[in-house]
């Protein structure tokens, strides 16, 4: 089963309730029948189709199949692919599995051509990787976790500020305007900030922000 029709069963397993109905849609989108056909067949043929996708769902890479190589250690990326790889993020982890892939390949191309081969590759090879990395993403945030957490606010009565929601700004080009002081403190352009080490750019980030503290508290 490649990446492409594994993310086709995801979405019919999530849009659809009935469990008849459901292996009926996923046999349409994997062997390319009409939902008549399907709905003629036989209870016996239909348990072949179903076994048949148990199978394919639970199957691991053949040794001869060509492996993808992959960056699942979230410490080793730039800067760029962190920023790329949380865009990509904010939507459902298998629903974005091959941009994701295409961010973190070892050897990268062109994105979008990527993202094509890659929805052609066997999802099981594909799949653990991306899991892999994402929770190596989430644990470098949380190594990093005065970088990400805002600092609540207090009124003139010591009482937190109840903060309106993201300003679309940030919430768009948050992570763009970051980049960009960084190449700012660094000395460098924007691209060639998007291709430092993750970690180099987060202490950076970290320093800027600290500073930017420091700095305040002096004027108060």
């Amino acid at each position: 089963m490649t990446v492409a029709q594994y993310q086709k069963v995801y979405e019919i397993n999530n849009t659809t309730p009935d469990t008849i109905e459901r292996m009926g849609w996923i046999i349409c989108a994997l062997y390319g029948k009409t939902y008549d056909q399907v709905n003629r067949m036989t209870s016996l043929a239909f348990m072949v189709y179903v076994s048949r996708i148990e199978r394919a769902l639970t199957a691991t890479p053949k040794w001869w199949q060509p492996r993808w190589h992959f960056q699942t250690d979230a410490t080793k990326i730039t800067l760029g692919q962190f920023i790329e790889c949380q865009h990509w993020l904010k939507n459902d982890s298998v629903q974005v599995l091959d941009l994701v892939a295409a961010s973190i390949l070892k050897v990268r191309g062109n994105h979008a051509q990527d993202v094509l081969m890659i929805q052609s590759a066997p999802f099981n090879q594909v799949l653990p990787a991306v899991t892999e990395f994402v929770d190596s993403m989430n644990k470098l945030v949380l190594s990093y976790k005065g970088l990400f957490e805002q600092e609540p606010e207090m009124d003139e009565n010591d009482m937190p500020v109840v903060k309106e929601s993201v300003h679309p700004f940030i919430d768009q080009y948050g992570w763009i305007f970051s980049a960009t002081e960084v190449a700012r403190h660094e000395g460098i352009t924007l691209d060639a900030a998007m291709d430092l080490p993750v970690m180099q750019a987060f202490n950076a980030m970290a320093y800027l922000k600290s500073k930017a503290q420091y700095e305040k508290l002096k004027m108060s």
